[in-house]
């Protein structure tokens, strides 16, 4: 469990990882000090792992987002390959009748397509793809002391 004032911290990080800790002190009006002592607790305990950037893809170029739910006879191969494959976002191992969720960015729908087909090497048996046509936003998640 964390506490009232680490949730503060978490919810502020995650709105500006980047932010300085006096910025950051102002913001949660915790002092500086405090604030240094709970940030190495937090990655102590692993909460916090890294500090990331979220990417817009579309101005990257990449149109077509697409979550892809795999099931495959050949789980480990098929693994290795969307570990790798440039098209690959993020990958979850999952329950309820499938291996893995897939989230996939694409420039185009031919990319899609030549991504969908060398999937089948690996023995799919199940797949599902649903097709992001709109992101609402992004890591919405909130938490704290109940």
């Amino acid at each position: 469990m964390i506490s009232k004032k680490e949730a503060e911290v978490l919810i502020e990080l995650r709105q500006d990882s980047r932010q300085s800790l006096s910025e950051l002190s102002r913001k949660t009006a915790i002092h500086a000090s405090t604030l240094r002592d709970i940030l190495k607790r937090l990655k102590k305990r692993g909460i916090i792992d890294r500090h990331v950037s979220l990417i817009d893809f579309k101005s990257l170029g990449f149109n077509i987002k697409t979550i892809i739910f795999l099931k495959s006879e050949n789980k480990y191969n098929l693994l290795d390959f969307i570990i790798t494959s440039k098209h690959t976002n993020s990958i979850q191992k999952i329950t309820h009748g499938y291996d893995y969720v897939v989230e996939g960015i694409f420039e185009n729908l031919a990319d899609y397509v030549y991504f969908k087909e060398a999937l089948q090497e690996f023995s799919i048996t199940k797949i599902k793809e649903h097709h992001v046509f709109e992101e609402i936003k992004k890591e919405l998640a909130t938490f704290g002391p109940q």
